[in-house]
């Protein structure tokens, strides 16, 4: 299905007014590297708005969800980005079961590591707080960013 390009200006006018605009077919990595490069510049307002129309393109994209979660905690919408996050976590949560089996496997063939990785990964998304309603006082940053940089850091451990 062919999706109408997105068109990126200097001026909020109409298209045709524009003196400089770009027209680009929406992809995710395009919009995922704008939204960050968004968010690198303290640019919340828009990294936000393109992470939105991004879904409104790739609905089921858990990059570009992900980046809302993150531009929400960015602008300190603690309850926005957790509704993103539960969104994630009902689309990767059927993989656990997947995790655990090949947790078990490499510990059998003695991959200690991708082992661990994988029975963490699988313990995590089955962890997903299942409050309908989380309150107000919720810290997402501090159970969430910690859990997926000590990931990210094992990975990188791991590969040397």
């Amino acid at each position: 299905m062919k999706k109408n390009p997105i068109v990126i200006s200097t001026e909020p006018e109409q298209p045709s007014d524009y003196p400089l605009a770009i027209k680009v077919e929406p992809s995710v990595p395009f919009l995922a590297e704008l939204a960050k490069l968004f968010r690198a510049h303290q640019q919340t307002g828009n990294a936000l708005e393109i992470c939105r129309l991004g879904l409104t393109y790739f609905p089921e994209n858990l990059e570009i969800r992900l980046l809302l979660a993150l531009a929400h905690l960015d602008s300190k919408q603690d309850l926005d980005a957790f509704s993103e996050l539960e969104a994630v976590s009902k689309n990767l949560s059927p993989l656990a079961p997947y995790l655990e089996e090949i947790g078990k496997l490499a510990k059998i063939t003695g991959k200690e590591s991708l082992s661990e990785w994988a029975f963490l990964m699988a313990e995590t998304l089955l962890r997903f707080p299942t409050d309908t309603e989380p309150q107000e006082e919720y810290q997402v940053e501090s159970k969430v960013i910690p859990t997926l940089t000590e990931w990210v850091n094992q990975l990188k451990r791991e590969r040397g």
